[in-house]
């Protein structure tokens, strides 16, 4: 008897579990209004998750495997609590680790970034003139916002607008890059010079075909 107990003690455990990640996963990409915020701050909430970074709609677009979970994945530590008795207050920290284009040979390249966040969260300034003015403010207009947004605004602002090896010996090709990089050097011209990489896309798929 005890073991069909533990059985289902185990699948009941299972289920709980499920409904439970489906439950955040639906909290999380949901836009939430002024009194949502609110009820989270009130419950001293804390969304302490690792999710991977291919849900991001935004994001997604920036990996390079982005069929790979385990490669890309964003840790969130996010604290609600109240601020001067009425203001929600979200505090806590971000940390990514993903998998992206090389800007220079476009092979992978690990990158990882960490950031703490520290936001005042008020309605717009149509609908409450007296709001805190502060550049740590997310202000929320009727459409409400998700916490999934809050999360991928932090680590798209994170992201190197160029985002390269360290090195050009730790790139991929580096035989065909150093070439193309001596060839380009010597090209006079305002297109080579604004855009230096243009045409190494092109050269690494003509190796390919060889």
């Amino acid at each position: 008897m005890s073991h069909y107990y533990q059985i289902f003690k185990n699948q009941k455990d299972i289920i709980v579990r499920l409904l439970s990640v489906i439950v955040i996963g639906i909290m999380f990409k949901n836009n939430l209004n002024i009194k949502d915020f609110s009820d989270l701050s009130r419950k001293n909430y804390v969304f302490d998750h690792v999710i991977s970074a291919i849900t991001f709609p935004r994001l997604s677009h920036y990996l390079m495997n982005d069929n790979q979970e385990y490669l890309n994945q964003i840790s969130i530590h996010l604290e609600f609590f109240t601020e001067q008795s009425i203001y929600t207050k979200i505090r806590g920290s971000i940390s990514s680790s993903l998998t992206m284009h090389c800007q220079r040979c476009l092979g992978p390249i690990e990158w990882h970034a960490e950031t703490s966040i520290d936001f005042l969260v008020i309605e717009s300034m149509g609908q409450n003139k007296t709001g805190p003015s502060s550049v740590n403010t997310i202000t929320l207009d009727s459409d409400g916002l998700s916490i999934e947004k809050i999360v991928e605004d932090e680590i798209l602002a994170m992201i190197p607008m160029s985002i390269m090896h360290n090195k050009v010996a730790l790139c991929e090709n580096n035989d065909t890059l150093s070439l193309f990089l001596a060839v380009n050097n010597q090209t006079d011209g305002k297109s080579q010079k604004n855009k230096p990489f243009s045409g190494l896309d092109q050269l690494l798929k003509s190796k390919n075909k060889v």
